[in-house]
């Protein structure tokens, strides 16, 4: 069986890494520089570019978020935004 690959073009995300397989992305929040996975303006800013593009794309069907830090998802916003 093969089946087709569909993928998304998408930048080097500081906030984000993404995966694509097949109709299906991964966004995983991204913040090296805090233990708690803290929300700050790259991870902002990321997300709103990645939604941007998958609205023109129409050959991603699901998108699941995921954290890169174990126990916690997104911790907080940073306030200094």
């Amino acid at each position: 069986l093969i089946r087709p690959v569909y993928s998304i073009d998408l930048p080097d995300y500081t906030g984000l890494k993404t995966a694509q397989n097949g109709s299906i992305l991964t966004v995983t929040f991204h913040n090296p520089s805090s233990p708690i996975n803290l929300w700050n303006l790259d991870t902002q800013n990321d997300l709103i570019d990645l939604v941007s593009r998958l609205q023109e794309n129409n050959k991603t069907k699901v998108v699941i978020f995921n954290s890169d830090v174990p126990r916690f998802f997104m911790a907080h916003l940073d306030l200094s935004l």
